[in-house]
C-alpha cells in the first residue's frame, strides 16, 4: 500500500496557485530557496556541514544542488540546503524572508508547514513548493526546469481581464457548472482554512518615513584582518537627503559575494545597518558597515537600500581578481612505468567578470619534493570560452618522486592573455 503523503499534489497545486502572485511580487533578494540534503550526489560530495545546513562546494557540475544554488544565487536568492523541517523553522525565524521556495518530499513539506504555521512562528511570507520527482531520502531527484521556472518569477504585468464566454450561461449546462463551481469553492475554502492562513499575512519589513530624494556616494571598501584572523571589508558610503523633508528609517544592506553566491552568511557576510535617527533636509550621514570576505581581492560586495522589503542597488564593489583559482586538491596518485609516479592535481578556476575567450587562460602546475626541490611542471590551456559566473574544472597530472619520504607540494599558477606573470597562485600539500 502506498504511504500516505503529507501534502497531496492537489493541495500543493492549490497552495501554489493562491500564493503565486504574492510570491511574484517579492523581489528575489527577499526570497529564500530551501533544498533538501538528500538531493546531493550520494558519493563524492564535498559540501561542508554548518549550523545553517550544507554549504555547496560546487564539486560536481551535474549535481542538482550545485545547479540550483548557483542559478538561484545569480538571481539574488539566499539558499539553504537543509536536512529537515526543524532547521527550516529555525532559519525562517532567524532570517525572516518575505518569500520561500521549498523543494522537498510531500512528507517534509507537511512537517515544515505545520512547524512554521504554528502559533510559535510570527513570520509571514509568500510560498511556492516543488515536490521531488524521486523520493527515498538518498539520491533523490527534482525537475530542475520546474524549480528554475519558479526562481524566474518576476512581478507580473497589468492583469488581463478575462471575459466570460456566453456559453458559460447556457441553461442546459448550468446545473453541472454550478455544482462544479461549488465543489471547487469548498476545496479552496477548506485548504485555506487548514493549510495556509499563516502564509497570507502581510509582509514584515522596515519602511522609512517621509519621501525625500536620497542620493548615495560611490561605495568604497577598506580591507583588514579582525582579531580572530578573518579577512574583513569596511564598506563606507554616504547618504544625502536632498529633501523635501527629514527622513528616518533608512536601511542599508551590504552583501559579500564569492563565486556568484553569498559568502559566509553565518559569519557576517551579510550585514544590515538601520539609520533610525532623522536625517534633515540637505543633511547627510556617513555609514560604515563591516562584512566578512573570502579574501582581500576575490570577493565582490553589493550595497543596497531596503525600502518596504524591496532592494534597490546603491553600488557594487567588484573584486580585484575577476578570474581566480577557487580550489586546488590532490585527488590521487598513479604509477607510471617505468618506476615513476604521478599526482592528479584537481583545479577549479572561477570567472566573476566578463567572458574569457578560448585560449586566454592557462594553468601551470609545478610539483616539489618534500625538501622543496622542483620535480615537474605541466600546463594546460582552456580551449573553450569561460563565461561569467562559470567554473573551469580540470585535472593536471604531474610527476612526483616515488621515493620521497615526505609529502610533495604543488604550486598552481593562473596566467591570462599570454602574460608572463601569474594573475593568481595557490599552493597545496600532497
Amino acid at each position: 500500500m502506498a504511504k500516505k503523503r503529507g501534502i497531496s499534489d492537489t493541495k500543493l497545486a492549490l497552495i501554489n496557485l493562491l500564493q503565486k502572485e504574492k510570491f511574484r511580487a517579492v523581489p528575489p533578494s527577499e526570497r529564500v530557496l530551501f533544498l533538501p540534503h538528500c538531493l546531493r550526489k550520494p558519493k563524492g560530495c564535498r559540501g561542508e556541514t554548518t549550523e545553517e545546513g550544507l554549504v555547496c562546494k560546487h564539486c560536481s557540475p551535474d549535481c542538482s544542488i550545485n545547479q540550483l544554488t548557483t542559478y538561484a544565487a545569480s538571481k539574488g536568492y539566499r539558499c539553504f540546503v537543509v536536512p529537515g523541517g526543524e532547521m527550516v523553522f529555525n532559519l525562517v525565524e532567524k532570517h525572516r524572508p518575505k518569500a520561500i521556495l521549498g523543494v522537498a518530499c510531500h512528507h517534509e513539506m507537511a512537517q515544515a508547514a505545520d512547524r512554521i504555521g504554528s502559533k510559535e512562528s510570527s513570520i509571514s511570507f509568500a510560498y511556492q513548493g516543488v515536490p521531488l520527482t524521486k523520493t527515498g531520502c538518498v539520491d533523490t531527484k527534482v525537475d530542475i526546469a520546474a524549480v528554475k521556472a519558479v526562481l524566474d518569477m518576476e512581478p507580473s504585468p497589468t492583469p488581463v481581464k478575462i471575459e466570460r464566454s456566453p456559453a458559460a450561461a447556457s441553461p442546459r449546462r448550468f446545473p453541472w457548472r454550478a455544482g462544479a463551481y461549488f465543489a471547487a469553492s469548498m476545496v479552496i475554502v477548506l485548504a485555506a482554512l487548514l493549510l495556509i492562513p499563516p502564509l497570507l499575512g502581510p509582509a514584515l519589513a522596515p519602511a522609512r518615513t517621509g519621501q525625500p530624494e536620497l542620493s548615495f556616494s560611490k561605495p568604497t571598501a577598506t580591507y583588514y584582518t579582525d582579531t580572530e584572523g578573518n579577512p574583513m571589508a569596511e564598506v563606507k558610503v554616504a547618504v544625502h537627503n536632498n529633501g523635501p523633508g527629514a527622513v528616518r528609517g533608512v536601511l542599508i544592506r551590504a552583501t559579500a559575494l564569492y563565486c556568484a553566491g553569498v559568502y559566509s552568511p553565518t559569519d557576517g557576510g551579510v550585514r544590515e545597518l538601520l539609520i533610525d535617527r532623522a536625517i534633515p533636509k540637505d543633511g547627510h550621514e556617513d555609514l560604515s558597515i563591516a562584512v566578512r570576505v573570502h579574501s582581500f581581492n576575490d570577493t565582490a560586495i553589493l550595497i543596497e537600500e531596503i525600502i518596504r522589503g524591496s532592494a534597490v542597488t546603491i553600488g557594487r564593489i567588484d573584486p580585484v581578481k575577476l578570474v581566480f583559482i577557487r580550489n586546488v586538491d590532490v585527488t590521487g596518485y598513479s604509477t607510471v612505468l617505468p618506476g615513476g609516479r604521478q599526482a592528479n592535481v584537481s583545479v577549479e578556476v572561477f570567472n566573476a567578470g566578463d567572458i574569457r575567450p578560448a585560449g586566454s587562460l592557462r594553468l601551470v602546475v609545478t610539483s616539489f619534493t618534500s625538501s622543496n626541490i622542483q620535480r615537474d611542471s605541466k600546463d594546460t590551456t582552456r580551449s573553450t570560452p569561460l563565461t561569467r559566473n562559470e567554473t573551469w574544472s580540470t585535472t593536471v597530472p604531474v610527476d612526483v618522486v616515488i621515493s620521497d619520504p615526505g609529502k610533495p607540494s604543488f604550486v598552481v599558477e593562473l596566467y591570462e592573455n599570454g602574460g608572463t606573470a601569474p594573475t593568481d597562485t595557490m599552493t597545496v600539500d600532497g
